[in-house]
């Protein structure tokens, strides 16, 4: 590589095993030339950017969703104590629960809730694609009756598939209004909601 000086113009040539000066014999700096290489190109964007009304929608989704308690509180039992109220290994050393002071139903432990979608936002968008507008495809994705409440260890076994919101479970406003959508959005709901029997008898 040739170096530079300037504003003289000395150059310096590389010689193999010398320790090449930095300053030329006028006292001026050797600058490596400018990089001749290639433009780097643009990184690609990995978020897609969000329109002030689809802000507002998922805001909307998130509050509303948020405000109901966890799904797994109504549906799930305790962890602990596996619903009874009571942890122990005999009748006569029966501890009363303290993860669920006695009410036998899950709890959340606190901590954050997310708003999950009963049908992924992706696909969603995937399908709806050129057969809806903005303000159409808002109204569905982030409408309140297909999404969730869970706390955070809820929404980690349901989004790693070991565990599950049943079918039986759903809504009766949750299912009407899914099924007046496209067929697509019904079938991809019974796949993310399958019911309880079928997941027991496959496990």
């Amino acid at each position: 590589m040739i170096r530079t000086a300037k504003p003289c113009g000395c150059t310096q040539q590389p010689v193999m095993g010398a320790k090449r000066p930095k300053l030329c014999d006028h006292g001026n700096l050797f600058e490596k030339p400018a990089d001749a290489s290639k433009p780097r190109r643009p990184l690609k964007r990995t978020q897609r950017r969000e329109t002030a009304a689809e802000r507002r929608a998922r805001l909307h989704f998130n509050e509303v969703v948020k405000g109901w308690r966890c799904w797994f509180e109504a549906t799930r039992p305790c962890e602990v104590c596996g619903g009874s109220g009571w942890t122990g290994q005999s009748s006569t050393a029966m501890n009363y629960c303290l993860v669920c002071q006695g009410d036998g139903r899950h709890h959340c432990g606190g901590g954050f809730k997310d708003a999950h979608h009963l049908i992924p936002k992706d696909f969603i968008r995937q399908r709806y694609r050129g057969i809806a507008n903005e303000e159409q495809l808002l109204a569905v994705l982030f409408n309140p009756l297909i999404g969730a409440p869970l706390c955070r260890k809820a929404h980690d076994a349901v989004e790693a598939g070991s565990d599950h919101i049943y079918w039986e479970d759903l809504s009766e406003e949750c299912l009407e209004y899914v099924s007046g959508l496209p067929d697509f959005m019904l079938l991809r709901l019974e796949r993310e909601c399958p019911k309880r029997e079928a997941v027991l008898h496959a496990a």
